[in-house]
């Protein structure tokens, strides 16, 4: 059961723990703070962040988390049940995401248009594999071993392939920004693309690589989730403030819920609930969709981003 939603705020270098039992209580931690071998900073005496946690995924012990530090060229290995950050290895630059498979943790390097593989067990960076222009976000195929890279600005997907060791690209006519596998099909969120106020998701069979359907959405998208054992697509447009659902199949619009700021990342906890972050309002919001209205608004650190159930 998850009991904790875990949030990284990249503004003010905190994690903010969120009680799901407990009335939302928040406990707000600085990375600062609770790091070994680092000399502390205090964060109210600097103008800007230092470390900037932008994404956090679970390790394979439920007592552990990694933070991807895109000020720091970092990445943390958090006990988040002693709030410690127990080790750090040093990426590429600017670290955006990352994804966890057979013992190893894949870290996209935006600034260096690269894709970080560390060791878990040992905490070790092993190497850096080339990939795009820009990667910004990365996910993962378990049953082909094959990892999926969206190159931001590179207008393409790095397709990494662990069995053989080869890489490979998919062309595409927009920039990528998200990705998500769902069973046999890739979305591939392409926000603003080409200039326009117009954003682009992407659907291909995740077997061939072959474009199935596309939809057009106004305004600026940045992220989206599938509802499983659905058509139903769920948004967020950072222009107008608004969750978007969206019927798949028949590319249409069937509901917007308004939730002003600038909502950016989703989660789905797989039930009735979307966890959406807010850049602007510095909250995130609890979303019941199956009733179509907000829960409830939690404050949380400066710049939200990374969201994580544990």
């Amino acid at each position: 059961m998850n009991n904790r939603l875990i949030v990284a705020n990249a503004g003010n270098d905190t994690l903010t723990l969120v009680d799901l039992k407990n009335k939302y209580e928040i406990e707000n931690i600085f990375l600062n703070n609770i790091c070994r071998n680092r000399e502390r900073v205090n964060i109210f005496s600097i103008n800007r962040p230092c470390i900037g946690p932008h994404h956090i995924i679970k390790g394979s012990n439920d007592s552990i988390i990694y933070t991807a530090n895109s000020y720091d060229n970092s990445v943390f290995k958090i006990d988040i049940n002693k709030k410690t950050v127990i080790d750090t290895v040093y990426v590429g630059s600017c670290p955006k995401h990352l994804e966890l498979l057979n013992g190893c943790i894949f870290v996209t390097n935006t600034d260096s248009n690269s894709v970080s593989v560390i060791d878990e067990k040992e905490f070790i960076l092993l190497e850096n594999i080339p990939v795009g222009e820009k990667p910004h976000d990365i996910k993962i195929n378990n049953s082909e071993n094959l990892i999926y890279v969206a190159n931001s600005s590179g207008y393409s997907l790095s397709l990494i392939y662990l069995d053989s060791n080869k890489i490979d690209e998919i062309r595409l006519k927009f920039n990528p920004f998200h990705i998500i596998i769902n069973k046999d099909k890739v979305y591939i969120l392409c926000p603003q693309s080409n200039g326009t106020m117009q954003s682009i998701i992407q659907i291909l069979d995740i077997k061939d690589n072959i474009l199935l359907t596309e939809l057009r959405v106004e305004g600026v998208i940045l992220d989206m989730v599938v509802i499983e054992d659905t058509d139903i697509l769920y948004t967020t447009n950072a222009f107008d403030g608004f969750l978007y659902k969206i019927n798949i199949e028949k590319k249409n619009i069937l509901e917007k819920y308004y939730l002003g700021g600038m909502p950016n990342c989703m989660l789905y906890n797989g039930d009735d609930l979307l966890f959406i972050s807010d850049a602007l309002k510095n909250c995130v919001t609890v979303f019941d969709y199956k009733k179509g209205k907000i829960i409830k608004n939690i404050s949380v650190g400066l710049e939200p981003n990374g969201l994580i159930l544990v």
